[in-house]
């Protein structure tokens, strides 16, 4: 199941809901400390760290196991005469030198790999919803330029009808902007449906009830200056890498503990018995013999894991380097192109649309023309609005490869 499908279930099943008639306008910053706080994800992932610890105070215990008391008694039967007879005896097993530190060894790294995990899946979760608000704000911006072109069509129809029915213009231009109109009312329709949708799947992360009115607010993309060499130091913190390290070091422990299974075991016992009349009472000393059973298994699971675990931390770390630089280069480009956007088209376009309107109700071109520029202008908009997304997507992306994203 994935991380969506997860944080969706555990938000109907866990979360409390709020009231359905309040509306919430969320920011980025919003909506990502509401994600850490309550996003069931996370709040799931951290009674991991209660088990581990749970381990701990196991493996912290001073003794290996409970003191142990056998006892019995009875009658001996002879010609003579009857006898009581009694026999009680305690021990207690005091384990080896060095297993106990051994043991608190391997459940102290258990403890470690299970905080960088929930804090793993926190960082997951937090841009999981930090992209889920950029597709929400995208799509209502989405939203809003094709509501504003639906009224510039609409405008359109009323001035063509109105000078169709002067005599200055055919039928032919009425059904043209006619059409125009009835496609940017599809549009506006279409837009709504994804920002409809686009909201909903951060309800969803969020844990929102279905019915709760919800808006987003923002600027789509704010241009940032990152330090590549920060950023792949920053990367090499990241929990995945300190989980993977934690996992080396528990399995390195547990070698250390099965090479203490090779060494004697250490008890001592102590007896009373009441034998023909007398009181018999005896103290001693246990000692196992590590013949057999000397951590064969333990140790060579340990020596396994902790090769596939050394593995892993090598290549995570070489992996991430290349990652974050890939992603910083990306991010320059995605920006380059909205500069040079931003510097070559935006400007001319309101200008543009408003110059083309006056030279069509003054007669000086004609409708399909005026169309045409008009059509150029919206997916001018659209396009420039696809740049700014991919600019945010791709600084989100180059932070969440670094880490720095939590």
């Amino acid at each position: 199941m994935s991380r969506f499908a997860t944080a969706a279930l555990a938000a109907v099943l866990f979360l409390p809901r709020e009231g359905s008639g309040q509306p919430i306008v969320l920011t980025l910053d919003d909506a990502l400390a509401r994600a850490r706080e309550r996003a069931p994800a996370i709040l799931t992932a951290r009674t991991q760290i209660d088990d581990a610890r749970g381990r701990l105070a196991g493996a912290s215990l001073w003794l290996p196991e409970n003191p142990v008391i056998d006892g019995a008694a009875g009658s001996r039967f002879s010609a003579n005469e009857n006898l009581f007879e009694a026999d009680v005896a305690i021990g207690q097993a005091l384990g080896t030198w060095g297993r106990r530190q051994a043991r608190i060894a391997v459940a102290e790294a258990g403890v470690e790999a299970a905080e960088a995990t929930t804090a793993e899946t926190a960082r997951l979760v937090v841009h999981d919803v930090a992209t889920a608000f950029l597709e929400a704000l995208a799509a209502e911006q989405r939203y809003q330029l094709a509501v504003d072109m639906e009224s510039v069509a609409r405008d359109l129809q009323r001035v063509t009808a109105r000078r169709h029915a002067a005599g200055d213009l055919p039928i032919l231009d009425v059904n043209l902007a006619r059409g125009a109109a009835a496609r940017s009312i599809a549009d506006t329709q279409v837009a709504d449906a994804d920002r409809l949708v686009r909201l909903d799947a951060l309800r969803v992360l969020l844990g929102l009830d279905p019915e709760q009115p919800l808006a987003v607010r923002g600027a789509l993309f704010t241009p940032r200056r990152f330090d590549l060499p920060t950023l792949v130091v920053e990367a090499l913190k990241r929990p995945d890498l300190q989980s993977a390290a934690a996992n080396l070091r528990q399995a390195e422990a547990e070698v250390r503990l099965a090479d203490t299974f090779e060494r004697p075991d250490f008890g001592v016992a102590a007896s009373y018995a009441r034998d023909d009349g007398d009181d018999v009472v005896l103290g001693g000393v246990r000692v196992s013999l590590p013949l057999v059973a000397r951590g064969q298994e333990l140790r060579a699971t340990g020596l396994a894991r902790a090769q596939r675990a050394r593995i892993e931390v090598e290549a995570m770390e070489r992996a991430l380097r290349s990652a974050v630089r890939s992603a910083f280069e990306a991010y320059e480009r995605q920006c380059d192109a909205v500069r040079a956007f931003e510097g070559e088209t935006q400007a001319g376009l309101e200008e543009n649309e408003s110059l083309a309107r006056r030279s069509y109700e003054a007669g000086h071109i004609s409708l399909p023309e005026l169309l045409l520029i008009r059509r150029e202008t919206q997916e001018a908009r659209r396009a420039y609005l696809d740049h700014l997304r991919s600019a945010a997507m791709a600084a989100l992306e180059l932070q969440r490869r670094a880490g720095v994203l939590r």
